[in-house]
């Protein structure tokens, strides 16, 4: 096994934001996508935990992890492309994410 990303700790307040800056290649995107615990294919963590809250995310069923992911702690990427997809419209991917993460009503 290889590690991809090593010895990474950091704190977040309550109101706080945090970002996070480095080379290309340097497991940027990795940790964030390990804070929601969502690893691309092939990845497969073997150390380490992420706490919110008190509560282990890791230890957090995928339904429980929904209630989380979006509405208290998201990733922002960079590259739009990566992050968006160009063949729908931004408004209906940003509706889509806010209705699948909230109670609000498709109206509201």
């Amino acid at each position: 096994r290889i590690a991809l990303v090593e010895d990474i700790s950091f704190f977040v307040e309550k109101g706080e934001v945090r970002g996070i800056l480095g080379e290309s290649g340097c497991g940027k995107s990795l940790t964030g996508f390990a804070i929601l615990k969502l690893f691309p294919s092939g990845i497969i963590p073997y150390d380490g935990d992420v706490f919110y809250k008190g509560i282990s995310l890791y230890s957090l069923s995928e339904r429980e992890l929904l209630k989380i992911r979006g509405k208290k702690i998201s990733i922002i990427l960079q590259d739009p492309l990566s992050s968006l997809n160009p063949v729908l419209t931004i408004g209906g991917q940003i509706a889509e994410v806010i209705k699948y993460h909230t109670d609000l009503s498709k109206k509201e």
